[in-house]
């Protein structure tokens, strides 16, 4: 399945953000014999993700043009994907800590989302 998605998402990326992205990373689905894995993970009948991309963006207003290589992967895509139990996800990178260089957790270097009621912090 990788090989059949991963080029179509590359051909969408550089069609429409070539400049906007600036790495990708997949991860393929883990499938075990051994134990059910959505139970783990919490529930039954949830959908089984064979593939998760990670696209590295150069900033914030790369979104508008990474929803358009999404429309375009999509439309491309259709025949393989199911955009039913498809998503996409947009998150900003932050450092918690990394033991390995002693970089201890410190609440100033936390983000805060000043439109959240309440401490964006667990307190």
């Amino acid at each position: 399945l990788e090989e059949t998605i991963t080029p179509r998402l590359v051909d969408a990326i550089n069609a429409c953000c070539q400049n906007q992205a600036c790495g990708l990373i997949c991860n393929i689905g883990a499938v075990s014999d051994q134990f059910d894995l959505n139970s783990y993970f919490g529930g039954a009948n949830m959908p089984q993700y064979a593939l998760v991309y990670k696209i590295f963006l150069t900033g914030l207003e790369s979104v508008p043009l990474v929803r358009k290589t999404q429309a375009q992967f999509e439309k491309d895509a259709q025949s393989i994907i199911d955009s039913q139990k498809s998503f996409i996800l947009f998150s900003q990178e932050a450092l918690v800590m990394d033991v390995k260089k002693g970089v201890r957790f410190s609440r100033n270097r936390q983000l805060v989302f000043k439109d959240l009621p309440g401490s964006s912090h667990l307190d």
